[in-house]
């Protein structure tokens, strides 16, 4: 009997449509869930996780010297950045320092977590002002 060999071929993921609204200061959640759902329906989701292990650069020490990229490398980094450019064009604001879209996912997070704190500090605020008589409507 003739043996086969069974290849498989790397097939990158990428986005022909934008989220539907850009993100901004009112919609992080909604804009999140749209991301999540879309990676997810996807298997990769495990982008978005700084902790998720990725594929060595190189393979052995000398391959570094010969500029011998390990391909399961290739493939993630082609994929991860596939998923940073649709993230990026769903936001107005850059995110010029982040190299992965797990840094990007994680920036995000920390900052729309402040946004939220400061948002639901402002509101427990106006609720009890109103309660104590004080709110002033404009």
């Amino acid at each position: 009997m003739e043996e086969t060999s069974r290849t498989t071929s790397f097939l990158p993921v990428s986005f022909p449509h934008p989220v539907s609204s850009k993100l901004d200061n009112h919609n992080f959640l909604v804009w999140q869930k749209q991301i999540l759902t879309t990676l997810r329906g996807h298997k990769l989701q495990h982008f978005l996780s700084e902790t998720s292990v990725l594929p060595s650069e190189f393979l052995f020490s000398n391959d570094e010297t010969q500029n011998h990229v390990n391909p399961k490398f290739q493939d993630w980094e082609q994929q991860d950045q596939l998923i940073m450019y649709w993230f990026l064009a769903s936001i107005f604001t850059r995110m010029v320092n982040c190299d992965t879209s797990a840094q990007v996912w994680k920036t995000l997070e920390l900052y729309f977590a402040n946004s939220s704190e400061s948002q639901s500090n402002s509101i427990q605020d106006a609720i009890a002002q109103h309660q104590e008589g004080r709110l002033v409507y404009n």
